[in-house]
């Protein structure tokens, strides 16, 4: 915190210099992105069988990392997460992190291995519809807001063993 690296410094006889140095350091930092947009695109084909529990924990901690780094942050969150085999399920799309209360559980029904795996087709939806969802709020924005241009930050995981059998 930038109360006590000042303090810190002027503490340990570096003087007023080290502790404007140091202020000036931190008040220069870059602010957080405005919102994260996090998309998870999830194999859940019958090839993931054998990894199907350490996937599906791998996935929440990732849900559980993006909530806590907006959290922490003060941003904004919105998580897109989609399972795939030769069906593509949407689970989550655009959902405000604020809205979310996903158990390990429910990851890991979500993530049950069946079917074949339509691995491109699913990613490429999921980027497009981010990509589409990331435009759309910035478009949103008040003048005031995009004046200031903020950073929005855009995060997509896939998790898959990297095998397609039946994209188009």
């Amino acid at each position: 915190n930038m109360s006590s690296i000042v303090s810190n410094s002027a503490a340990s006889g570096a003087g007023g210099g080290e502790a404007k140095r140091t202020s000036s350091r931190i008040q220069n930092r870059p602010s957080p992105p405005l919102a994260v947009f996090c998309g998870i695109t999830v194999d859940r084909s019958g090839s993931m069988s054998n990894i199907h529990s350490t996937a599906a924990e791998g996935v929440f901690k990732c849900i559980e990392d993006q909530i806590q780094g907006a959290e922490e942050n003060g941003q904004i969150g919105h998580l897109f997460l989609t399972t795939f085999d030769n069906h593509i399920t949407k689970i989550h799309d655009n959902t405000d992190f604020k809205d979310l209360d996903i158990k390990q559980t429910d990851v890991l029904a979500w993530m049950k291995p069946r079917g074949c795996t339509r691995l491109y087709d699913a990613a490429i939806q999921d980027l497009d519809n981010i990509m589409t969802a990331v435009k759309d709020y910035k478009a949103g924005l008040s003048a005031e807001v995009k004046n200031l241009n903020p950073t929005i930050s855009t995060v997509w995981v896939c998790c898959t063993d990297g095998f397609d059998n039946d994209s188009n």
